[in-house]
């Protein structure tokens, strides 16, 4: 099937390719609605459903630079340093769906039937050795990648997603796509202004050639001249009158000027109840708070990024926040900071207010580091259940606390009754031990200051002295014996040829 880049519309990210020229812009046609070619269905409201997780999600392929081609969903099975087989992705990011992209729905034909298509806004990252590549093909197929969260077969045989959560939209020249006309459609912002320029070349053609049938001409001017009401200046002027479109009574048609809308919204204001009839007289008004995606387009808006350069305009940092999710109190964000040298990558939150009437948020805190942490249901579920029972046993000891609580004055009572029978315990088998060496050692001075001054010893330390003074005392040294004298006969005819030992040493060495 022959595709064709088709651009229709101004892109809400060209600003940021604008600032920050590392990024490029691109469509991706992510998927259509109902029945596909993998015998699953998803509906268009299941789709909007879900939008919420499209934004943050990674464009990925896998490329190789020897063929310069691009793969498929790649993977690799490995072996790990426990010598355990696990399965790893080996496709990179090369661009991304940021949280100010737009979508929309196209009705394309694939193959004579028409399909309902989901359409994004994506960034494309120059820094990629794939981009090159992509930038050549302007168009490459590609394959959403999901996780679903609910779904049940049918019993017309086929698999229906009630719910899911985007993971990523992987690039593919190797296979086939299950959405046939699902593609990335890549265009740079020097080519949608050369085909900008050319299709209001075309206008102005068109415009001297139809003069008199030619209503609205390329100036967005209508019939008579005036200024024709776009939706930016028919939502200032509201802004300026302070009035919503649900407090008007009169119908903004497409040929109206912006100076017949601001005479409409004067002569409104003229006929308005006064303040002390409105309440009677002026139905009730239900404001309904800001969407999710005007919300999330708030803090997006207000965390600021940081580029920081040197004395020389080297860039040395550069830090970005993406938002994850919020409740009425945070918006948690992913931050990632670049170097020169290095890339990390935080999750955390920040406190925020936000104000409906002029959908602006404020950043009140600063970053809070967090752990994101993903679980099963199962194991969700568990934690879950960890987390009321601890509450429970909180909740019960803290009543347990209030209704059997002892007075501080109970309580310094019977700390002085446990003392004072400690010590007189240890008073009792102190005079114990005092009393088996009274006879023995009464007369000694340093038996005497032991019994004055014990407090604090221990009671196997003060018989252990006690035994010390004992064995002092009766230690008896002994004086050296004189020596006595032994005189034996001696015949000294015989002397000589005596051997002291009775012949032993004679008959040792005479042999």
């Amino acid at each position: 099937m022959e595709k064709k880049l088709n651009i229709v519309y101004e892109s809400s990210l060209t600003n940021i390719v604008s600032v920050n020229p590392s990024f490029d812009l691109g469509v991706l046609k992510v998927a259509y609605t109902g029945l596909n070619r993998n015998n699953s269905f998803i509906s268009e409201e299941t789709f909007e459903k879900c939008i919420k997780t499209i934004y943050n999600c990674p464009v990925v392929c896998n490329y190789n630079r020897e063929t310069d081609s691009i793969g498929s969903h790649d993977i690799e099975i490995v072996k790990d340093r426990n010598n355990s087989y696990k399965i790893i992705n080996i496709t990179q990011p090369v661009g991304i769906v940021p949280e100010s992209a737009k979508y929309w729905w196209e009705d394309i034909i694939d193959d004579g039937v028409s399909h309902r298509y989901l359409c994004v806004e994506v960034l494309l990252w120059k820094r990629q050795e794939a981009y090159e590549h992509i930038k050549e093909n302007k168009i490459v197929d590609h394959s959403m990648e999901i996780d679903v969260v609910n779904g049940a077969f049918t019993k017309e045989g086929y698999y229906n997603i009630d719910e899911f959560i985007f993971t990523a939209f992987c690039l593919l020249e190797s296979a086939e796509p299950c959405f046939e006309s699902s593609a990335l459609h890549m265009f740079s912002v020097d080519e949608f202004q050369e085909q900008y320029n050319s299709m209001i070349k075309k206008l102005k053609e068109l415009a001297v050639q139809n003069q008199s049938s030619f209503e609205v001409d390329i100036n967005n001017n209508n019939k008579k001249g005036e200024n024709v009401l776009s939706e930016e200046i028919k939502n200032s002027i509201l802004k300026e009158f302070k009035l919503a479109l649900t407090d008007i009574d009169f119908e903004i048609t497409n040929e109206m000027s912006e100076e017949e809308f601001r005479l409409k919204l004067e002569e409104f204001n003229k006929n308005e109840p006064t303040p002390d009839t409105a309440i009677e007289n002026k139905p009730e008004i239900v404001l309904f708070s800001a969407t999710y995606r005007q919300k999330r387009e708030a803090l997006s808006n207000a965390l600021e990024s940081s580029v920081v350069k040197d004395a020389n305009g080297n860039l040395v940092s550069e830090t970005y926040y993406w938002v994850e999710d919020f409740d009425d109190t945070y918006v948690f964000v992913e931050k990632d900071v670049w170097t020169e040298n290095d890339y990390n990558s935080f999750y955390g939150r920040f406190s925020y207010t936000f104000d409906a009437a002029t959908l602006k948020a404020t950043i009140t805190s600063e970053f809070e580091e967090m752990v994101n942490v993903w679980l099963t249901v199962e194991e969700n579920q568990k934690l879950q259940e960890e987390r009321a029972n601890y509450e429970l046993v909180k909740t019960e000891f803290n009543e347990y606390k209030l209704s059997y609580s002892t007075p501080n004055s109970e309580v310094e009572r019977l700390q002085k009754f446990e003392k004072d029978s400690i010590d007189e315990k240890y008073k009792t088998s102190v005079t114990e031990v005092f009393s088996r060496f009274e006879k023995q050692l009464n007369s000694v001075a340093e038996y005497e200051e032991l019994k004055t001054n014990y407090s604090g010893i221990a009671i196997d330390a003060i018989e252990e002295k006690c035994f010390a003074m004992l064995g002092k005392k009766n230690a008896n040294f002994s004086a050296k014996p004189k020596e006595t004298i032994v005189k034996l006969p001696i015949d000294h005819k015989d002397a000589e040829n005596e051997d002291p030992y009775g012949g032993i040493l004679a008959n040792k060495y005479n042999q």
